[in-house]
């Protein structure tokens, strides 16, 4: 069965993962002069926790990294994968740029190699899914890899289209929630779990700095929690800072102090222009001693990773990398514990579950405070379910006549199916 989960019976829950063609976002059709229409597949990995209550949908959106590589020279990931073959996307035509996002990867690495192949990097948040849901969460891993490839999901601060992203993922939970499955093998007990309209937003890198973004200019009323991890945040929004109607989000920025992409030294004075410029915003910064920036993701190569961080500014030497396990765990630990808290309304205090082996240095906001419990770091499960590709559009066609698509310069020709069907080989790093 694609759908899974450990516990049994007909409200265990479970977890699913989805693929439906390709098409278009149009963003534009909502009068947003900030937003672009995008290309994307509709692709999550789905967490469905035991009960039978509706219950808040956690959003997992990941960063901006490479998106369309050749596999066999890419330094970033392992053999454990997903990945798929999209020659509309990933193979430019005879003389156009070469697959956006190219020359971001370029300024990470030079040896970084643009190819046929897209990865659904949201299933390297596998960990996180699965904690999440046996805490009680719905919780949806994005391939948001379309909105970062095109280099739109920054655009001025506001990254409007990871919001029509999400948005379009949750009209997709509604069908499931009123029994329309799309053809889909759910959970038995997921269209009773899917009924909340209350939700959270987790985002790495980009992603991170999308949900902190949210966290602060939030005027969503069901929007009840944002955490940015290792957040790539931009300067702050002056016109959003003036308005007077925002609700404030509770919000959790976690940074590592050996992350190789973002200086440990810069990220605490990004934040607190932020706060103050949000007088009213609750959050609170912590660096975890040791965390590299791609450790979170599972489908990273550590041994890489760490050749890149040694001796970075912030880091302490060789001795204060943590293993990739340890990270996602004291990630996993720190950002359940502070949704479980963010969901009840408990108040501005919080106190996050972490582990005596690890550190985390408080960057002096405010309204956090933290508590190392004992014992081991939590076991994770880094499962997957099987996906299941369904050839249903649920999206615009992509016309070749109508306006181009914002970063989207080699698509001259009508996409078409992708080379070869999708492959699920992911589980934890090899």
């Amino acid at each position: 069965m694609p759908a899974t989960g450990a516990a049994t019976g007909p409200n265990a829950g479970g977890t699913f993962s989805y693929s439906f063609d390709y098409g278009v976002v149009k963003a534009s059709d909502h009068g947003d002069r900030f937003a672009n229409d995008f290309l994307t597949r509709i692709d999550a990995t789905v967490g469905i926790p035991a009960g039978d209550q509706p219950r808040p949908v956690v959003f997992i959106v990941h960063g901006t990294y490479p998106e369309c590589i050749d596999k066999e020279s890419a330094p970033y990931l392992t053999s454990s994968d997903d990945t798929f073959d999209w020659a509309a996307v990933c193979v430019p035509p005879e003389g156009s740029a070469a697959c956006e996002g190219d020359s971001e990867s370029d300024s990470e690495s030079d040896s970084v190699d643009t190819g046929p192949t897209w990865v659904r990097y949201n299933n390297g948040f596998s960990c996180l899914v699965n904690s999440l849901r046996q805490v009680g969460f719905v919780t949806v891993s994005i391939d948001s890899g379309a909105v970062n490839a095109n280099f739109i999901g920054e655009s001025g601060g506001s990254s409007v289209e990871y919001e029509y992203l999400i948005e379009t993922h949750r009209k997709l939970l509604n069908d499931f929630a009123t029994g329309k499955t799309h053809g889909l093998t759910l959970p038995a007990n997921a269209a009773t779990v899917l009924g909340s309209k209350q939700y959270a937003i987790v985002g790495h890198s980009t992603g991170g700095g999308f949900a902190l973004q949210q966290g602060a200019t939030n005027l969503d009323p069901n929007l009840f929690a944002a955490v940015g991890l290792q957040a790539s945040l931009l300067g702050v929004p002056e016109e959003a800072a003036k308005r007077t109607d925002l609700r404030p989000t509770p919000t959790l920025a976690l940074f590592g102090t050996c992350d190789e992409q973002i200086s440990a030294t810069d990220y605490p004075d990004v934040m607190k222009g932020w706060v103050d410029a949000f007088s009213t915003w609750p959050v609170s910064a912590f660096s975890l001693q040791g965390a590299t920036h791609f450790g979170v993701n599972s489908f990273t190569n550590q041994a890489d990773i760490l050749a890149q961080s040694r001796g970075y500014e912030g880091c302490g030497g060789d001795g204060g990398i943590l293993a990739p396990e340890q990270i996602q765990a004291g990630y996993a630990a720190a950002v359940t514990t502070f949704l479980q808290q963010a969901e009840q309304a408990t108040g501005s205090d919080y106190t996050l579950a972490t582990n005596s082996a690890l550190t985390y240095v408080d960057v002096a906001l405010q309204n956090v405070k933290v508590t190392k419990t004992p014992g081991d770091l939590p076991a994770l499960d880094y499962s997957v379910p099987e996906l299941q590709v369904v050839s249903e559009q649920l999206l615009s066609p992509w016309d070749p006549k109508a306006k181009p698509l914002t970063g989207s310069p080699r698509l001259t020709e009508p996409p078409h199916k992708p080379d070869a069907p999708l492959v699920r080989t992911s589980g934890r790093p090899v």
